[in-house]
């Protein structure tokens, strides 16, 4: 027997959620090594190296968005003649791609960064050798992700989660072999890096091949509808992750240019620990997508159950994390690094907002994605990117401190799920009502309670970590959650004893 859908994303969620502490716990001490091994100035070096690489890959993720949404759009219809097109579409578009970004990088890139950026010039030649294997691990990253957007529309949450820990044991072994080895750290660990990505492309290429039965790669007309379609929708998520990466390495450059590379190293420590933090609800996010895309198309009401859901427990899972950790940062960054780059706790605290916003944004972009209709979200985005990158360049002008830049961040997010909502009301996808009575109110009904507990009297450190987590998880279950809710949670649970 098949499980249900409602099966199939507690299972596949429960894998990725294993995957992501496995990953986490290994990525976090790999961090401290690393850290500690390259020295604040050069782990800068490679955050600004690689950001601008960062910059020009942003076609790929519009593309990966793109490859994504159509595979699980023909899953849905079980069209599998029209799905192996959209695959054979999207690996030769990723191949030019892949081309296009290697001679923008070799051009452009360097141009940025021999002229752009502020590298110390003892440390200039080693930084451009990091620039160029950060640019082969992205036209690494590029050509597999037609096979990743395969993997996860097919469901195998298995093999990506024994992918990312491979992944993260090899670059934990690779930190730690740096202090033994002769030549110079940081060129060794991109290297390394390149290397590791390589292997993780040949792995998931003979997987796609052998337990997938990923078709057999044949050239095809960049002119076909197929084509046009990818085309048209992935421009307009171009123009987001344009302005999205366009607006976090823009702010990356102007701290680099203004502070210097001391100042990439708290951004780059708080990029880590952000993106950690996002796994909490990436990992449940990346579960229920395909299902969201697929319900889109055979079945409406499940959907709309599905969408709502799945917007209110993205935040309440991250909730449980970030209501103990947002008020033990300081104690949690010394106990993890030992030295703290400066404004790395400010700018983490500042960010967690934005984190929360986003949280509940995505599945609500899900369903315009599902929809295919993204372009007035995407003109918000090619909106308000500028202002902020403008607003960015006149703080730091005028001296003001760095973590006014980062509060345009929480600025972005807020516009961006307001603009969700709205898109989504005026095409009648989902009633006003319906949001506002399964998202909305059960998500303030927390806030508040959880903000009323914080009157009773504590200390910072693992006391108050548990005692928080006590705290939320005692909130989402008794006020987030209906009485149907409770009752299904309980009868898992007594299930998995």
């Amino acid at each position: 027997m098949l499980p249900s859908p409602t099966q199939r994303i507690a299972r596949n969620t429960i894998i990725l959620y294993i995957r992501m502490f496995i990953v986490t716990l290994i990525s976090l001490y790999t961090s401290r090594v690393i850290l500690k091994t390259l020295g604040i100035e050069d782990f800068g070096i490679y955050n600004i190296a690689g950001g601008v690489i960062a910059f020009f890959s942003v076609i790929n993720s519009a593309m990966s968005s793109s490859t994504q949404r159509f595979l699980n759009v023909e899953l849905g219809k079980n069209n599998q003649e029209s799905f192996v097109k959209i695959f054979n579409t999207s690996v030769e578009i990723h191949l030019i791609i892949a081309a296009f970004i290697l001679l923008i990088g070799e051009t452009l890139g360097l141009y940025i960064y021999f002229n752009w950026l502020n590298i110390p010039d003892n440390r200039c030649a080693a930084g451009h050798i990091v620039y160029q294997f950060s640019l082969l691990s992205s036209i690494i990253v590029i050509l597999k992700t037609p096979y990743n957007a395969l993997v996860i529309a097919k469901e195998r949450m298995t093999f990506f989660a024994y992918a990312s820990i491979f992944e993260a044991i090899t670059k934990l072994f690779l930190v730690l072999c740096l202090s033994i080895q002769p030549f110079d750290n940081l060129i060794i660990y991109a290297i390394g890096i390149f290397v590791i990505n390589l292997i993780l492309l040949s792995w998931i290429i003979v997987f796609c091949k052998k337990k997938l039965s990923a078709p057999q790669f044949l050239l095809v007309s960049l002119r076909s509808n197929d084509s046009r379609q990818m085309l048209k929708f992935s421009s307009w998520s171009l123009v987001g992750n344009v302005c999205n990466v366009f607006n976090s390495q823009g702010l990356n450059v102007l701290l680099n240019v203004y502070l210097g590379v001391a100042l990439n190293a708290a951004v780059g420590i708080t990029n880590q620990v952000t993106n950690t933090l996002s796994t909490f609800t990436t990992n449940f996010q990346v579960a229920y997508k395909p299902a969201i895309i697929q319900y889109y198309i055979k079945d409406k009401h499940e959907f709309v159950r599905l969408v709502c859901r799945s917007a209110k427990y993205s935040f309440f899972l991250l909730f449980l994390i970030l209501y103990p950790f947002y008020f033990n940062i300081d104690f949690i960054l010394q106990l993890w690094l030992g030295e703290v780059p400066a404004y790395s706790n400010d700018f983490i605290k500042v960010l967690v907002f934005s984190i929360f916003l986003s949280s509940i944004n995505v599945p609500f972009y899900n369903v315009l994605e599902a929809n295919g209709t993204i372009y007035g979200y995407q003109t918000t985005v090619a909106i308000t990117t500028p202002l902020i990158l403008i607003y960015s360049y006149f703080m730091l002008q005028s001296g003001f401190s760095p973590i006014l830049v980062m509060l345009s961040h929480v600025f972005l997010s807020t516009c961006l799920l307001a603009t969700s909502f709205i898109l989504i009301y005026r095409m009648q996808i989902l009633s006003l009502k319906t949001v506002l009575t399964e998202v909305f109110i059960p998500i303030i009904k927390v806030i508040v309670f959880a903000i009323l507990m914080l009157a009773l009297p504590t200390e910072t450190g693992f006391g108050d970590i548990f005692f928080k987590l006590i705290i939320a998880l005692c909130v989402v279950t008794s006020v987030g959650m209906d009485k149907w809710e409770r009752k299904k949670l309980i009868n898992f649970l007594l299930r998995r004893k």
